[in-house]
């Protein structure tokens, strides 16, 4: 299943046949979901610099536990400039998003990966997003 198809847009102009159908009220018998989407402009064009930081907050969040796994994406082309890196997940909702954070948050090596963030992202935003059918 691509990217697409588990953010419920393609799906809804494939037709019904293939993919899984996402509505507001969820998919099947899941609750709605939402996803969290970084998108992230470096200072270097080093992206193993980029990398290594990156997979210390993964270590983190396995330590932590109750996070998702992150899709990192690299822009190729579109709005953002080449070279910008994007991450995105799914959550179950926003509750479950708030309580693995607040674990996370007293993770001692987490305060130093964001410190150390200062050096290697020069700007970022996030997104909080949900999925809807504008078919039904």
């Amino acid at each position: 299943m691509s990217p697409v198809d588990q953010h419920g847009t393609e799906d809804q102009t494939r037709g019904r046949a293939g993919g899984v159908r996402r509505t507001q009220t969820g998919v099947g018998d899941r609750p709605m979901a939402i996803v969290e989407r970084h998108i992230q402009t470096l200072h270097t064009s080093d992206n193993d610099v980029y990398k290594t930081w990156e997979k210390g907050f993964e270590e983190a969040e396995i330590k932590a536990g109750g996070f998702p796994r992150k899709r990192h994406f690299w822009v190729f082309s579109g709005r953002d400039a080449q070279g910008t890196w994007i991450w995105e997940r799914e959550w179950e909702s926003v509750s479950a998003m708030e309580a693995a954070y607040a674990k996370y948050a007293g993770i001692p090596e987490v305060q130093e990966l964001f410190k150390r963030g200062r050096s290697v992202i020069e700007h970022e935003f996030c997104e909080i997003i949900y999925p809807v059918s504008i078919l039904d």
